[in-house]
Formats: C-alpha cells, structure tokens, sequence
C-alpha cells in the first residue's frame, strides 16, 4: 500500500516541496524531493495526500 511506503526523497540534486504519508504520525507532511525517482508516496499537495491516504488517518492504521 502506497500510504505505508517511506518517504523517498530522490537521487538527484534540486529542491522541490513534497507533501507523503507519515505512517508512524498518522498525518500528510512535506518533505524536500530532489527531482527525480521517487515511489507511490509522492503527492504534490496535501489535498492529494489526504485524498489517497485519508482513510488511514480516520482509521488510526
């Protein structure tokens, strides 16, 4: 499940605002990607973390 996944910050170089789904706080925070590779757990705003991952939050998981 993507909403479990660490964060994953990339191999490259830049410096661009992220939002994943903290599994262990049960909250959407930011993080800073690098601009390249990154898996499921990558939303580019908080609406869209809690949209895919909300239902863990509500749930306490």
């Amino acid at each position: 499940e993507l909403c479990l996944l660490p964060q994953d910050t990339g191999p490259c170089f830049g410096e661009i605002l992220r939002w994943w789904y903290n599994s262990e706080t049960n909250h959407c925070e930011t993080f800073i990607y690098t601009g390249c590779g990154h898996n499921a757990n990558y939303f580019t705003s908080e609406e869209a973390c809690l949209r895919a991952c909300g239902e863990y939050r509500n749930s306490g998981i």
